[in-house]
């Protein structure tokens, strides 16, 4: 079952399965924090078009990592389903 998810100021479209979570960014870029809140700092940022993994949530927000397993990874949130 596919579901679009929409976050606040970032947004990704998530593919989602039993076995794994994936998504590409479809805004202009992503911030990632260090830790799964607003005030978290920002430690990376993601582009467009750029492939992401989504290792785990806690609330509204997920840690993610760049699909290629680069060093780009932390934390986006602020959810919304449709």
């Amino acid at each position: 079952m596919k579901k679009l998810l929409f976050i606040t100021s970032f947004i990704f479209a998530f593919s989602l399965s039993v076995f794994a979570q994936s998504a590409t960014v479809i805004g202009d870029k992503a911030n990632l924090r260090g830790t799964p809140n607003e005030q978290g700092k920002v430690v990376d940022t993601v582009s467009r078009n750029t492939s992401i993994e989504v290792i785990k949530q806690s609330g509204v927000w997920f840690l993610v990592q760049t699909a290629d397993r680069s060093s780009k990874h932390g934390w986006n949130g602020d959810a919304h389903r449709t």
